[in-house]
């Protein structure tokens, strides 16, 4: 439903449009817009839009944004995304292309930019892949040297390739590694990751190795290999906040976060937490718990409304916890000699390293997926 009936003229029959909401990076560009789904007009009436398929996400006007970013886009926006000054490639097909970096440019020269409704690469060689503002991106055959999973993605598919370096993934809500290579980066954090029957290296890094401050909701590991030394999670720490501290307050059901435009303790908690996530306080995990119901934002403020389920709750002085991992499940998977498997602190992990269910009483069914 749009705000303005006179904004329907920019929505014709036919158009592709996205929907997106919650600023969760707040700057840079593109805007990384934590919700977004791409869709197709398919008839307007007055402030009505319909679309080509229902919405996934639950996009809200009042989701927190600031005015002193014109690229802090956490309302719930409709963008026309194929416009008469902007054409928008639907399909795009590479088959049996080397890239090579232009010499004279430096290091953007060796980048490549893929934007397109959705892309496929097929035998290709890519020296440093950036997909991004796409709803499907896939890899086949071939080989990426590096590359930054960039954002508004919806999927991106690794099939038979051979990877290394890849990193971010935040705007990414889906990524799958299939029949692949991968040797990590220094961080990926999509919204979801998938392995099945792949070879997950670690050289430099952990083989999973997911970037701290972001949350990635669900990892499923299946039929595939470890190899490296060390852990096979990176053992990056769960976010936290103090009650009573950098412009946090607590009234027993609402946690605000004070000038967070400013503060980039509570820009990093922003980032992790969702409506669904666990909030542990004084440790990961604690019997003293509650979840996450709703996020709003107003002025410089954001609101988190939390459910407190188990333990006495929160008072001033309380530092509570948002881990990074939210489900994790490893089956059928084995790794080499050299490598252990350490707790990865997510709310329900199924790993060799131990089983632990989520919460007792935490409703399954809002985790996301």
């Amino acid at each position: 439903m749009l705000k303005d009936a006179s904004d329907a003229r920019n929505f014709p029959i036919g158009r592709y449009v996205m929907v997106g909401s919650y600023d969760q990076q707040m700057y840079g560009f593109p805007p990384n817009i934590r919700y977004f789904e791409y869709a197709r007009v398919m008839s307007v009436s007055g402030r009505r839009v319909v679309l080509d398929r229902p919405l996934r996400q639950r996009h809200k006007d009042d989701y927190w944004e600031t005015l002193q970013d014109p690229n802090s886009l956490g309302v719930a926006r409709i963008y026309a995304i194929d416009r008469d000054d902007q054409r928008l490639t639907l399909r795009a097909r590479i088959k049996d292309i080397e890239f090579l970096a232009d010499p004279d440019k430096g290091t953007p020269g060796s980048k490549l930019y893929g934007a397109a409704l959705e892309m496929s690469f097929e035998n290709c060689v890519i020296p440093h892949f950036v997909p991004t503002q796409a709803r499907f991106a896939r890899v086949s055959g071939g080989s990426v040297l590096s590359g930054e999973l960039d954002k508004l993605v919806s999927m991106v598919v690794f099939d038979g390739t051979t990877t290394r370096d890849l990193y971010e993934g935040t705007g990414v809500d889906y990524l799958l590694f299939k029949n692949t290579d991968a040797t990590s980066g220094y961080g990926l954090a999509p919204r979801q990751l998938r392995a099945i029957n792949s070879t997950l290296r670690g050289i430099e890094y952990a083989p999973l190795t997911f970037k701290g401050s972001w949350t990635t909701q669900q990892v499923d590991v299946n039929g595939s290999t470890f190899v490296g030394a060390g852990p096979v999670f990176a053992e990056w720490p769960p976010e936290n906040l103090v009650v009573g501290q950098d412009g946090v307050s607590w009234d027993g059901r609402r946690l605000t976060l004070s000038a967070i435009s400013s503060s980039d303790r509570n820009k990093i908690w922003a980032r992790a937490a969702w409506a669904g996530a666990i909030v542990y306080a004084d440790a990961v995990p604690s019997p003293n718990w509650g979840i996450v119901t709703d996020i709003t934002g107003e002025s410089d403020s954001m609101h988190f409304d939390i459910d407190w389920k188990a333990g006495p709750g929160s008072v001033t002085g309380t530092q509570l916890y948002v881990p990074r991992l939210h489900d994790v499940t490893v089956r059928a998977s084995h790794t080499a000699p050299g490598l252990s498997w350490n707790d990865t602190d997510a709310g329900r992990q199924i790993t060799p390293a131990a089983s632990r269910p989520f919460p007792e009483s935490y409703p399954v069914d809002i985790s996301g997926f």
